[in-house]
């Protein structure tokens, strides 16, 4: 094979080439490929000698393939293919190219200088984040100052540790970067930028108070989990007071979720927003299966805290008459229909419903059947089914996510996904008839809801483990 190829015998000596793993002869075989001119095999042969700089070589000067030579260069890290990349960028105008290949060529000055030229820092950061160390980032935050990209800055700051003007520059950023000021408190842990964050979402600076969710997400990050459930009560009855229940009580849900997994005591503000938010989401599912019973107890739990559903006051407690009616719980829907009729209800009263509900004040008729009752799960006194709390025992009762009733630990479970506890015979009634946990809201088998014997349950009197 030498021979021919001294000889310059192409056809004697391509047949052999294949045979041969001496790098050495490859390289003089592409070399004479090379001298021929016959550049695609000269290619081919650099790549099997593993000359891999030659193959960038031909591929952006004979072979018209920058693509071939881009991708030889990411791949074998070369300093001389990448400066001979980043030259035919150059050549080409294309800057975020050429910034690409100067760093892999180790030119990080000439890269920095160019992206700072021509408005692609982006580039060179994403080039030096493997590497990079402190005084890197406060460099490339330094130019984004001065072009007063604020939440740029912000970044390049925090990546070098500059915790207080990377909060600094986060705040004067605007909304969108306030959950990254979130992020450095969290990181830093440093009392005094924490309170710095807290009064300007508190608007102490500017005169303007953040949404309630940034303070809940900023005592999460820095692990103060008492505080955050207090601000997600907050938050939650915000939702409540514009009408939002179900978004208020799927947040009061995920808060909840999370405190038990940081082994954190729910208060019972908290739970009993949930179960009050849980309870009216809960009433559409009790129509929709045909329970009126169910329905009208759920609803004269909302009715008794109707204040609180002062959007909508008039819709419920109507609806909550029409429920009891259905029911056979006539003395509660008289008491409602009472409350309807006062001075600031009666006239938003819809004409359909107006008439009957006169009539039921007009000709009351008080005759209803007392609550069921069932086992406290702490004490087992007798305790009326829809009571949370026990008037024997003083615990405040677990909730029924199915059905709204305190559980009873006789026929206990628990949704699969959510871990929220219920009655079994209800929860699986339910789920036989929607196939949603009615407080997640995840697809649940009724086969996959066991029966748990003796379930263990904790008081809110009991400390913390």
């Amino acid at each position: 094979a030498a021979i021919y190829i001294q000889t310059k015998n192409w056809n004697a000596a391509s047949p052999l080439m294949g045979h041969i793993h001496t790098p050495k002869l490859h390289l003089l075989f592409a070399k004479a490929k090379e001298a021929a001119k016959q550049y695609k095999e000269a290619a081919k042969a650099y790549d099997v000698a593993k000359d891999m700089d030659s193959v960038v070589r031909l591929s952006l000067t004979k072979l018209n393939d920058p693509r071939r030579a881009f991708e030889v260069v990411r791949k074998t890290k070369s300093t001389e293919g990448a400066r001979m990349v980043a030259n035919f960028c150059l050549d080409q105008a294309d800057f975020r190219g050429g910034i690409e290949f100067l760093l892999l060529a180790k030119d990080e000055q000439k890269a920095f200088q160019l992206a700072e030229n021509h408005g692609v820092m982006d580039i060179y950061l994403e080039g030096i984040e493997s590497y990079a160390v402190p005084e890197d980032y406060v460099r490339v935050a330094k130019y984004f100052e001065t072009r007063r990209e604020l939440g740029q800055a912000g970044e390049c700051y925090f990546r070098a540790k500059v915790y207080a003007r990377a909060l600094k520059l986060f705040m004067e950023a605007g909304d969108d970067h306030i959950n990254r000021a979130i992020d450095v408190v969290g990181e830093c842990r440093d009392d005094a930028l924490a309170n710095e964050l807290v009064d300007f979402l508190a608007g102490e600076q500017d005169g303007i108070q953040k949404d309630a969710r940034y303070i809940f997400k900023l005592y999460v990050a820095l692990g103060n989990y008492k505080q955050a459930a207090e601000a997600a009560v907050m938050i939650a009855e915000d939702e409540q007071k514009e009408g939002n229940y179900k978004v208020g009580r799927d947040f009061l849900r995920q808060v909840h979720l999370d405190l038990i997994a940081h082994n954190v005591e729910v208060p019972s503000k908290l739970n009993a927003l949930l179960c009050l938010l849980h309870s009216y989401v809960l009433v559409k599912s009790k129509n929709r299966q045909g329970d009126h019973v169910a329905s009208a107890r759920l609803l004269l739990r909302v009715s008794h805290s109707i204040n609180r559903f002062e959007k909508h006051v008039v819709p419920i407690l109507t609806s909550c008459v029409v429920e009891c009616g259905r029911a056979g719980l006539k003395k509660s829907a008289y008491d409602t229909a009472l409350l309807l009729m006062t001075p600031e209800n009666r006239n938003k009263i819809q004409p359909a419903y107006k008439r009957k509900i006169e009539g039921i004040i007009r000709k009351p008729d008080k005759s209803q059947d007392p609550e069921p009752v069932s086992e406290c799960p702490f004490c087992k006194a007798l305790v009326p089914s829809m009571e949370l709390d026990c008037s024997t025992c003083r615990n405040r009762l677990p909730f029924c996510i199915a059905s709204g009733r305190h559980v009873v630990l006789t026929d206990f479970t628990t949704c699969p996904n959510c871990k929220f506890p219920a009655i079994h015979s209800e929860f699986v009634a339910m789920l036989n008839s929607d196939n949603l946990c009615p407080m997640c809201e995840v697809s649940v088998s009724p086969s996959s809801v066991a029966r748990i014997e003796n379930p263990k349950l904790k008081s809110e009197d009991e400390p913390s483990k």
